[in-house]
């Protein structure tokens, strides 16, 4: 069915069936009797506009890029469907790709979403902050909003959870004065989040236990293949307290301390991110929680202010919320930490 079969049937012209259709009626001052009409026929034959055709005439697909690193690591997963739900809102739709934390595959995704015209992207990028890729891409006219992994704030609109001042909480909270060796397991370690939390990591340590011995154990990426090997190399240390930096990799680790029950009576764990099923574990895990709603939030808006001709660049840090668990497989949510 065409438009011009539709405007036949209702007994209008193509120009107001099209004006009906797109939703301009009142804009053109059609009557309402003549909408319904056009609507009547429209929903008896099931009409579906041609996209690629309004595409072309409005400039705009409506839809909007995503790429992060790994649809397998949960906290992605929920930023991603937090992201589709507030861009569907607000009629666009949302494609969602996963690099694999590489940064040529990344490199691809983004050139197959500009060649299929989607209006602007949203990137958890693996690409060091200083490449020259996103700025070349920016120039053109796409607006880029970097999530979790900021790009140079000085050109590029960033939304990010606080890394920095969240690990210095989580390992705070962590700490006891009976321990002496602190293992924290990540990956990336040329990732701008990677070494925030590192520092945070390193500055809780010393101002609370500065007599310990602490040792990094990074993977090729945030995975639970990688949380396994890093678990088994960290055990090695044998360390009073692990923190993995995400919770993937904790899923991981669990893997291996699972066939190695002695430790976990021997062991206090910690992890960014978090799960429900931390709740449910008689070994109490501390863990730091992003507030993704907020970020999927804030990102579209900084999406549709740019698509209206308001780009602003810039670094916004949402706080993370600390849980703390106790041995009753109790926990406490700490909506503000200091660090």
């Amino acid at each position: 069915m065409k438009l011009a079969q539709i405007a036949l049937l209702a007994g209008v012209s193509r120009t107001t069936a099209s004006a009906v259709i797109n939703g301009k009626a009142q804009q053109y001052r059609i009557s309402d009797k003549t909408v319904a009409r056009v609507m009547a026929v429209v929903e008896q034959y099931k009409y579906q506009p041609n996209q690629s055709a309004a595409q072309l005439r409005s400039g705009s697909s409506r839809s909007l890029g995503c790429i992060v690193p790994d649809l397998e690591n949960p906290s992605y997963a929920k930023l991603a469907k937090h992201l589709e739900q507030s861009a569907r809102e607000r009629g666009y739709q949302l494609i969602i790709c996963c690099s694999d934390d590489l940064p040529e595959v990344e490199i691809h995704l983004v050139q197959s979403l500009v060649a299929r015209g989607v209006d602007a992207l949203l990137v958890a990028s693996s690409l060091p902050p200083d490449n020259d890729f996103y700025p070349k891409l920016l120039n053109s006219g796409k607006p880029i909003v970097a999530l979790d992994r900021w790009l140079d704030p000085q050109l590029f609109a960033n939304i990010t959870s606080e890394n920095r001042k969240g690990a210095a909480a989580l390992m705070q909270s962590s700490l006891n004065e009976s321990m002496h060796r602190v293992a924290i397991i990540g990956a990336l370690p040329q990732l701008q989040v990677s070494s925030e939390r590192e520092a945070g990591a390193c500055q809780a340590l010393k101002e609370n236990l500065p007599h310990a011995d602490y040792e990094f154990f990074y993977g090729h990426h945030f995975s639970q293949e990688q949380g396994a090997v890093m678990m088994n190399r960290a055990l090695e240390f044998k360390p009073d307290l692990i923190l993995t930096t995400a919770y993937v990799l904790l899923d991981g680790g669990l893997s291996q301390l699972v066939q190695r029950p002695e430790w976990l009576n021997k062991l206090t764990l910690a992890t960014f991110g978090n799960n429900r099923l931390l709740d449910l574990l008689t070994h109490p895990v501390n863990s730091l929680t992003q507030q993704m709603p907020i970020i999927a939030e804030k990102a579209i808006n900084i999406v549709l202010k740019a698509l209206d001709g308001d780009y602003q660049s810039g670094l916004e840090v949402v706080p993370r919320r600390l849980i703390i668990r106790n041995k009753h497989n109790k926990s406490i949510l700490m909506n503000e930490y200091h660090a």
